[in-house]
């Protein structure tokens, strides 16, 4: 593109502007707050996924067992769900409870 032809354009930009100031004030601004109301939105979501991944990292579950569980029915309900089964007996274990 030729400089001249550059030229011409810039100054009928800036003449455009003069003439219709009222009109590029508005369509400015429309850009300007259309922008600004995206880089909120995009604050926010990532905003709001990093609290969720941070509450996700934090869930902790208690089990509360019965106190007449061997040792080994204790073992195998932590390995069951370590592994994500599905608990046989599931009311097995919860009256008469203590914290592990």
């Amino acid at each position: 593109m030729k400089a001249r032809t550059v030229e011409y354009f810039i100054k009928e930009a800036v003449s455009s502007l003069r003439h219709n100031g009222l009109m590029s004030f508005a369509s400015i601004s429309t850009v300007a707050l259309s922008l600004l109301i995206l880089g909120l939105f995009l604050i926010m979501v990532l905003n709001l996924n990093q609290i969720a991944s941070s509450i996700e990292s934090k869930v902790e579950i208690t089990v509360y067992l019965q106190d007449d569980l061997s040792d080994y029915e204790q073992r195998q309900i932590g390995t069951q769900w370590v592994r994500k089964k599905p608990l046989s007996g599931f009311g097995k274990g919860w009256a008469n409870s203590r914290a592990y």
